[in-house]
């Protein structure tokens, strides 16, 4: 709001009337959101409001005005206007067919195609303004977009195969000027133009000797025929448009397979001690595309670690549970043709646990055969000593007693050693039992057991010898 300064008042009505006029046109309200020269861009089916605001009272406004001039150099068209403050009458441009006005100063743009691009234009005409009415004019692009493929797409393709590449696109044909495709090989070769259309005119296909089973289909669609290694590389589809200074394209890569080799920078078995770090390296060279390489762990069941021409196996501070076989798989293409695989084994060193040891028999009958084993757990692979009475009998994993008589009776243990240490077994005892028959004379009718039990001291160790008598 202005306010006329005091000294203005008291002046003679003449020069009050110039100053007046003066201060009432430096004074004049402005739009201010969004300001003039604004841009934005839509996509198409997107709904969107463009609000301006500006400083002026409602009482001071004769007349708003909404308009749209289109980009393709149609003349303007009113789309609504309001006098003063009452109904707004809003024209229903067919150009424009969803769209809404709504006071104090919105306009609103539904279901967006590219007829909406173009020049709103929004107008404020002040009461007793003797100056032109305020303009706010903003720029709305309606984005074009080459749909699908999009930019960046890849594609594999197998040799021999037969494929197309369709690029789908939002334009109305009568809007393009020209058309191309052109490919660049992927051994860095110059990009060479393979089909171009002007307008919607019959095609021009290149034949490009690179490529010679190819064929180029209106609207937008590149047939490769037979591939072979030759097409690998990039494919781009061009658009110009008309009075577009700048041209869409997208680019898709395709890639044509090839199966790659594995290649692992550990030796197998690979022999690593108890608390050591381990690390592997598995390169998928040579593949097309570039690998996918994944090491599996010791039951391939669950992938460990992944990359793209390159995975790398950790172990930090390895423990026995790490050993076993990992697998590391390069794939270029989801088919067996194109996967090369290969694993190593890991063995780590520990002293023996877990020793045990075990008898066929533990009360034997006299003249029986027994035979003792040993089982540890360690790598390296332990070496045994199995133990009578404490006296070394055996300095192998499995010990037979044949025939078994009263001197092999008492405690048994195993012995479980590598150079990282040693483990020790349980005791086992072994009671050995003498069987004794009395003569036919006594009835058998009523027979009875007489068990005798002999205590033989041997030396610190008590040896159990039972001696049967069956009736």
């Amino acid at each position: 709001m202005c306010i006329l300064p005091t000294e203005y008042k008291m002046a003679k009505f003449d020069f009050l009337s110039f100053v007046l006029f003066w201060w009432i046109s430096t004074c004049q309200g402005v739009i201010l959101s969004p300001p003039p020269g604004t841009s934005f861009t839509f996509l198409p089916g997107e709904t969107h409001n463009i609000t301006w605001t500006f400083d002026d009272d409602l009482n001071a406004l004769v007349r708003r005005d909404w308009s749209f001039t289109g980009s393709n150099g149609s003349q303007s068209t009113l789309l609504a206007t309001l006098t003063l403050d009452l109904p707004l009458v809003n024209f229903n441009d067919p150009i424009l067919p969803n769209y809404d006005v709504y006071k104090p100063s919105t306009l609103r743009l539904r279901n967006i195609t590219h007829s909406y691009d173009g020049t709103y234009e929004f107008q404020l005409t002040r009461r007793g303004s003797a100056l032109s009415p305020f303009i706010s004019k903003v720029r709305v692009f309606v984005a074009r977009r080459i749909l699908s493929p999009p930019p960046g797409t890849s594609f594999t393709f197998l040799p021999g195969e037969t494929h197309n590449i369709t690029w789908r696109f939002d334009d109305d044909l009568n809007d393009l000027v020209r058309r191309d495709w052109s490919f660049t090989g992927s051994n860095g070769s110059q990009s060479t133009l393979l089909a171009t259309v002007s307008l919607d005119l019959p095609l021009v296909n290149f034949n490009d000797p690179i490529l010679p089973n190819y064929d180029v289909y209106k609207p937008s669609t590149v047939r490769l025929r037979n591939i072979t290694h030759s097409y690998d590389g990039t494919y781009e589809f061009q658009l110009t448009r008309r009075g577009s200074a700048s041209s869409f394209i997208s680019k898709v890569r395709v890639f044509v397979a090839i199966k790659p080799t594995v290649v692992i920078n550990c030796s197998t078995p690979l022999v690593v001690s108890k608390g050591d770090n381990v690390s592997c390296v598995c390169r998928g060279e040579g593949g097309n595309p570039p690998a996918k390489v994944t090491w599996f762990d010791r039951n391939n069941g669950t992938g460990l670690e992944f990359g793209v021409k390159s995975a790398t196996l950790v172990i930090t501070g390895a423990s026995p549970n790490d050993r076993g076989s990992y697998r590391c798989k390069a794939e270029s293409f989801n088919d067996p043709r194109f996967i090369d695989e290969k694993s190593i084994e890991i063995k780590v060193n520990y002293q023996p646990r877990n020793t045990t040891i075990t008898l066929s028999k533990i009360n034997p009958k006299i003249g029986e055969s027994v035979i003792i084993t040993c089982v540890s757990d360690g790598y390296p692979e332990p070496t045994y000593t199995i133990y009578h009475n404490d006296a070394v009998v055996s300095n192998n994993k499995t010990y037979i007693i044949h025939p078994i008589n009263f001197n092999h009776a008492g405690s048994y243990r195993c012995e479980a050693k590598n150079k990282l240490g040693n483990d020790l077994s349980h005791l086992q005892n072994l009671t050995v039992i003498k069987v004794l028959e009395l003569s036919s004379s006594i009835s058998r009718s009523r027979p009875f057991l007489l068990q005798r039990q002999l205590l033989l001291t041997t030396i610190s160790k008590v040896s159990l010898i039972k001696e049967v008598i069956i009736f």
